[in-house]
C-alpha cells in the first residue's frame, strides 16, 4: 500500500494526516495560536509516532495548494516541496476548491459551487462535476458565486465559505454546505492516493488570483455584474 502524508494550511487551522488505502493512520491540527512553520515538523514527527512508522516510509507526499491564506498556503507548499526533495518522494499539489467539491460529493451526485473566501469582500469560486473544475472565477463574492450558479443550472448546492456571502436571497438559490476544514484532510488523502501517478519530484505552487485559471472570461464578466 503507498504511505502518503498530507498537508493542509490553507486557513487559520493546519492539519497534517498520515494515511494509505486502508484508511487515515494518524492525524495532527493546530489551531490559530501555534505558529505553521513550527507546527508541521513537529506534527509530521508526532503522526509518524502514533503510527509506529518512519520517514523512510513515505511513498507520497500531498499539499493542498489553496487557495487560502497567502502566508499560511506558501509556509504549507514550501515545507511540502521541502520534505519531497529531502525524501526523494514525488508530490502532488491538490487545490482547495476541489477538495470543496469532492467533499460535497458525499451528499449530492449534482454540481457543485465551490466558495472560498479571500480578502476585501471577494472570493475565489468555481464548479466542480464530479471529476475536474471549471467556470473558474476570482472577484466580489456574491457577483462571483451568482455568475458561477447561473454556468451551474438546477440542482446544484454551495460548499466553502458560503456565511461570507451575508446574503440570505443569494444563499436561497441553492442549498449549502459549510467550510468545515478539518473534513477537508481525509478528501486531500483520498484524493492523494486516487491522483498519485500524476504526482511529480517538481515543485508545486501555491493557487492564487494571479494562476492563469483565474484570468479567462468569466472573471471579466463577474466584475461586470
Amino acid at each position: 500500500m503507498t504511505l502518503a502524508l498530507c498537508i493542509d494550511t490553507s486557513d487559520g487551522h493546519s492539519h497534517v494526516v498520515l494515511g494509505d488505502e486502508g484508511g487515515v493512520r494518524a492525524t495532527q491540527d493546530r489551531g490559530r495560536d501555534m505558529d505553521t512553520a513550527v507546527f508541521l515538523p513537529q506534527a509530521v514527527r508526532d503522526v509518524l509516532t502514533e503510527a509506529e512508522r518512519d520517514l523512510a516510509d513515505i511513498d507520497l507526499i500531498a499539499v493542498n495548494i489553496g487557495p487560502g491564506g497567502l502566508s499560511a498556503t506558501r509556509c504549507g507548499v514550501s515545507f511540502a516541496n521541502a520534505l519531497s526533495f529531502a525524501l526523494g518522494r514525488p508530490i502532488l499539489g491538490v487545490d482547495h476548491l476541489t477538495l470543496l467539491g469532492r467533499r460535497a460529493q458525499a451528499v449530492t451526485s449534482g454540481a457543485v459551487v465551490c466558495l472560498k473566501r479571500a480578502a476585501n469582500a471577494h472570493a475565489y469560486v468555481g464548479l466542480y462535476d464530479g471529476r475536474s473544475l471549471s467556470h473558474l472565477v476570482f472577484g466580489p463574492a456574491r457577483a462571483a458565486v451568482s455568475h458561477v450558479l447561473d454556468k451551474a443550472g438546477e440542482g446544484a448546492i454551495l460548499s466553502g465559505d458560503v456565511q461570507a456571502l451575508k446574503d440570505p436571497a443569494l444563499t436561497a438559490r441553492a442549498p449549502t454546505l459549510g467550510e468545515g476544514e478539518s473534513a477537508l484532510a481525509p478528501r486531500l488523502l483520498q484524493l492523494a492516493l486516487e491522483g498519485q501517478d500524476r504526482a511529480g519530484r517538481e515543485p508545486v505552487e501555491p493557487l492564487n488570483e494571479l494562476d492563469a485559471r483565474f484570468t479567462r472570461l468569466e472573471q471579466a464578466k463577474c466584475n461586470q455584474r
